[in-house]
């Protein structure tokens, strides 16, 4: 603690940078060296019976108090982040500080500094940040809640259930509803383009199928294409198309039967993705926590990779959705030529 601008209780001088200043142990009144020793005790020792604690005078902790704002104002300002933990200057946009590994961001501290401050809730009550959610003990409901992030408390509950109860996680709605794309959402790429790639085998099927069924009644369309796309198609055009469909069906019952058995498949894939979704992210929270644990160069940035490697992605589905949506288009126009 530096005392310039206070007064020394001995000699009532003002204490500059250059001076030797002893503190009392009783109190913490500073004074000159010399003048403690000439004196041979606190100036205060007479107020020390009654609990006296030395204070900094009001203009000097107002001082204070302007000095630490405007140097927050200079930091925000300026392209570096001080670490609150080491007071090291860091690039602005670090997540962890380069000298000592403790988290930068104010809202990822937040974040991950556990029940004091973002406490997980279950049905309104607070769930033990050092409880495992699994049987095995490899994961407690704080590394979960740090990587789940959205919807971390539904999560969290369906595992405990399950550890509770002795059986499988429950079934996921949002799995069933999203399918494979659910995956993607989670971050769970590799189970997303198994899943993916069956409902693409489907659909080619499928297309196989339509193709023996409304092949020449399509290669039609695609001849008249002018005719059609202009709404202006008379009778005897009309007719030409039905016929060919109807002779279509006609010649292929079976491929008939076989679209429809595969168009109802992938309610089957997402019915199946829905009963095995929450083991398999289970599965995929510990073993990416795992990883994490055997390669994280520091302790204090051990959250923030496992904040970074989990959440949720909707670039990256919406991507994957449009580049498997747009390849599924290619096949079936190439298949029309």
């Amino acid at each position: 603690m530096r005392y310039e601008n206070e007064k020394c209780p001995v000699c009532d001088e003002i204490f500059t940078g250059d001076d030797e200043v002893v503190v009392c142990p009783e109190c913490g009144a500073p004074h000159h060296r010399s003048c403690y020793s000439e004196n041979g005790h606190c100036a205060n020792e007479h107020l020390h019976a009654e609990g006296f604690v030395w204070k900094k005078t009001e203009q000097e902790v107002q001082k204070a108090e302007e000095i630490k704002a405007e140097t927050s104002e200079k930091a925000e300002e300026s392209d570096v982040t001080v670490c609150p933990d080491c007071g090291a200057e860091n690039k602005k946009k670090a997540l962890v500080c380069t000298n000592c590994g403790a988290v930068l961001s104010p809202e990822m501290r937040e974040q991950l500094e556990g029940p004091k401050t973002a406490p997980v809730f279950i049905d309104g009550r607070p769930v033990d940040d050092k409880d495992y959610i699994d049987e095995e003990k490899t994961v407690t409901v704080k590394e979960a809640a740090c990587f789940i992030q959205t919807g971390k408390e539904r999560y969290i509950k369906t595992f405990l259930d399950a550890k509770v109860n002795h059986r499988k996680p429950k079934f996921n709605i949002w799995a069933f509803l999203m399918g494979a794309y659910w995956f993607f959402f989670r971050k769970m790429y590799k189970p997303g383009f198994v899943f993916a790639g069956i409902n693409f085998a489907i659909n080619c099927f499928r297309m196989t199928f339509f193709m023996q069924i409304a092949g020449e009644a399509m290669k039609f369309i695609l001849e008249n294409q002018s005719a059609f796309t202009s709404g202006k198609v008379d009778e005897a055009l009309y007719n030409q198309y039905f016929a060919l469909l109807e002779k279509g069906v006609a010649a292929h019952q079976t491929e008939m039967i076989l679209m429809v058995v595969f168009s109802l498949l992938p309610v089957i894939v997402n019915i199946v993705v829905g009963i095995f979704a929450n083991k398999l992210y289970l599965n995929h929270i510990r073993t990416t926590i795992a990883k994490i644990k055997s390669v994280v160069p520091n302790p204090s940035a051990y959250f923030t990779y496992i904040y970074a490697k989990g959440g949720t992605t909707i670039l990256n589905t919406f991507l994957l959705g449009m580049a498997i949506y747009h390849l599924t288009n290619m096949i079936f126009s190439q298949a029309l030529m």
